[in-house]
């Protein structure tokens, strides 16, 4: 990201060269992870308005840890996380239906609590799949259709939906749809692992872009807006050299910045395999304490069953 900023800077580009923007506030928020704030407020578009999403996502990020922890921490754990999984899905659509005023505004658009349903649908296939073995047994046994279908709704959302302004994009659950059905290729590809998706996802070239994905989703807005204020005459060319540019931008971007700081991680690793570890032990000790409440309330029963007039554990 701070490549991205440095390179708008330095190239002064701008969205619209007749109402030229600063990116100085819009820079600021999006290293500090709050840019969709701005723009829901009616912040000026500048070229670094993509960098919305980002902050969305380290939000989430930033609190998610310790509400996980939180909710393992208790007794009836699974109960406690699965009810604020279902309201981080629910609320959000419920919200947009409820909130949208008949016309497209920034605040629906942007807002982090009217957005963040997407990242808990990825939650709730992590903590369902970990946690059912028959969730994991029906997804084995028509993950093939499954995947199918969920690929096809996000590929009816890539051909024709993509508008992101139109009122049933956010009013009639087409986000929901979105999220739900990359959630569950996700399940069907780390608990099934159906063959012939395997062998797709598999392709070199797609594990490539895979690789790269985070820095091409950073640099490809720039190289469109660049490439379309040169190229106006063949939207077959324009679309070749948004492709073409985009991998070499994001190729040189990846193995020239991004990884001598990806091999940072390996001082880090330490540190984040003890805070899996407590994790889990928290885990495994709500798991004993529900095991020993069952328990308990089990003996309990059987006590009153007891027909003697004494307690059940006189002799």
């Amino acid at each position: 990201m701070g490549a991205v900023i440095l390179s708008v800077a330095a190239l002064g580009c701008q969205v619209d060269n007749e109402k030229p923007v600063g990116i100085g506030h819009e820079a600021l928020a999006a290293i500090l992870f709050y840019l969709n704030w701005v723009h829901a407020f009616g912040g000026p578009v500048s070229c670094l308005v993509h960098l919305w999403s980002l902050s969305i996502e380290e939000q989430f990020y930033l609190i998610w840890p310790g509400v996980l922890l939180a909710c393992l921490s208790r007794g009836k754990s699974d109960l406690l996380l699965g009810t604020v999984i279902a309201v981080g899905i629910m609320g959000p659509e419920i919200a947009r239906i409820l909130l949208w005023p008949g016309s497209w505004t920034n605040i629906h658009y942007y807002r982090t609590d009217l957005r963040v349903d997407a990242l808990f649908w990825g939650a709730l296939a992590a903590w369902a799949g970990a946690r059912s073995s028959t969730l994991r047994a029906v997804i084995k046994k028509h993950s093939s259709s499954v995947a199918v279908l969920a690929l096809a709704v996000l590929a009816f959302h890539t051909l024709f939906l993509t508008n992101p302004w139109e009122r049933y994009y956010l009013s009639y659950g087409a986000y929901t749809a979105v999220a739900a059905s990359s959630a569950v290729l996700i399940a069907c590809v780390t608990f099934a692992a159906p063959r012939a998706l395997v062998k797709i996802l598999e392709f070199r070239p797609l594990q490539w872009i895979g690789m790269v994905s985070y820095g091409l989703y950073l640099w490809h807005p720039l190289v469109f807006l660049m490439v379309g204020r040169y190229v106006t005459h063949s939207a077959l060319a324009k679309n070749a050299l948004d492709l073409s540019l985009s991998l070499a931008v994001t190729a040189v971007s990846f193995y020239f910045w991004e990884r001598p700081f990806l091999r940072l991680k390996r001082h880090f690793q330490p540190r984040l395999k003890k805070i899996a570890r407590l994790a889990n032990d928290a885990d495994m000790q709500c798991q004993d304490t529900a095991a020993h409440e069952a328990g308990a309330n089990n003996l309990e029963s059987g006590c009153k069953r007891e027909e003697a007039p004494v307690g059940c554990f006189d002799s």
